[in-house]
């Protein structure tokens, strides 16, 4: 089955002069309800030479290590951008070619500290049309958005008919560059099951081919 991307943007050329312009993307489509997982019991993995026992301690040992030199980093690093945004704004106050970045300075190390032309988007355009107002805001912001469509959730015999209905109302509307698409071999959902009719070293070589998602961590 096939999964197709479809992305677009309102262009910053539209510069209304009432704010940004706003589109009512999701309309009335539903999204997915989140499921719950129980608590299950698992086989163990075979373990005569105690290696399974040794990697496992130190996975576990060094996770949490991780964890913490993570965590720790984030913080600094967090607080580091916060401190330096106002220098950054105030010396760049009025430049046409401002910097990107600004330094903090230890005794021993120099942080440099950047901000980059890449905004992850607001979900609020009234409070950014509060601050700047209607005129600056609909020059400077517009509405970006990408629609997913779920091949796994159309019909087969249907899917045709539907990428081309979607290529063809890209066409029309002389934006046809906006669609892309990738298709890839997926598993059935029976298959995950199904699979283990066969031998391991079978599965071992169909992983080779299409492996499933794994993941590791501390079972709680």
């Amino acid at each position: 089955m096939q999964t197709t991307m479809l992305s677009a943007a309102v262009s910053p050329a539209v510069k209304p002069a009432s704010g940004i312009q706003m589109l009512d993307i999701l309309g009335t489509i539903s999204q997915p309800a989140a499921t719950k997982s129980s608590a299950k019991t698992y086989p163990f993995i075979p373990d005569p030479g105690g290696e399974i026992l040794l990697l496992a301690d130190q996975f576990a040992t060094d996770l949490e290590e991780w964890k913490a030199l993570d965590a720790s980093i984030s913080i600094s690093k967090a607080e580091l951008t916060a401190l330096a945004r106002l220098a950054f704004y105030t010396a760049n106050r009025g430049l046409m070619s401002p910097t990107s970045s600004v330094v903090a300075k230890g005794n021993s190390s120099q942080i440099l500290v950047s901000f980059q032309n890449r905004y992850p988007g607001s979900a609020d355009p009234e409070a950014i049309t509060a601050l700047i107002g209607p005129e600056a805001a609909g020059r400077y912001f517009y509405q970006s958005f990408e629609l997913k469509i779920d091949g796994d959730a159309i019909p087969a015999a249907a899917a045709p008919a539907v990428i081309a209905a979607i290529r063809d109302a890209l066409a029309q509307h002389g934006c046809a560059d906006a669609l892309s698409a990738a298709a890839k071999v997926k598993p059935t959902k029976e298959y995950h099951t199904a699979r283990h009719a066969w031998d391991p070293q079978t599965n071992l070589a169909l992983d080779r081919l299409v492996p499933p998602v794994a993941v590791v961590k501390i079972k709680s």
